[in-house]
């Protein structure tokens, strides 16, 4: 008689993460998915993908604990402007995903004049909106910087205290931009 194995989780508790996607070249998400392995291993072992237009068929922005903004915030678009603070409202974590999502970048230079949506004229980064906790610049940022900031956020908030204090230590850097 075989006696059936308990799944064992290597933790206890995993953490929600969604991806918001503003307006950008998704270049981000492409960094994420890149990840590979490590992406795999973080959705099987600490996190729950709970919102993400690409990868999650959600379609109203939830509660999470993590959520990765990527792109900037059209000010013509009242929609997004409103996703934007709602996505704050519902996660603990913001974290600014890239570039245009932390300082701007090209959507600086954006002005109008694209054919399907003349009316957008100009692109902020998303901290001209709301309050953002972490910011990982770059475009795109490596898939070993997102894992690594969603694997340290994961202990900030369920880690010990050991692990917290490592974890703050880390993010640090990307907090104070």
């Amino acid at each position: 008689m075989e006696v059936a194995k308990k799944e064992e989780k290597p933790v206890a508790n995993k953490i929600t993460v969604g991806h918001v996607h503003m307006s950008g070249c998704t270049g981000c998400l492409v960094s994420l998915a890149d990840t590979y392995e490590g992406l795999f291993k973080i959705l099987d072992d600490y996190a729950d993908l709970v919102y993400g237009l690409t990868l999650a068929d959600v379609r109203k922005i939830p509660e999470m604990d993590i959520a990765l903004v990527e792109g900037g915030v059209c000010l013509q678009d009242h929609e997004s402007v409103e996703d934007i603070k709602t996505t704050r409202q519902k996660a603990k974590i913001v974290v600014a995903l890239g570039g245009c999502a932390s300082y701007g970048n090209i959507l600086r230079f954006a002005r109008g004049g694209q054919q399907n949506q003349p009316q957008h004229e100009s692109y902020v980064p998303i901290g001209e909106l709301i309050d953002v906790d972490v910011m990982i610049p770059g475009c795109a940022p490596t898939p070993q910087q997102i894992r690594n900031v969603v694997v340290m956020a994961y202990l900030l908030l369920k880690g010990t205290d050991d692990q917290k204090a490592l974890a703050a230590k880390y993010l640090k850097p990307m907090m104070d931009l």
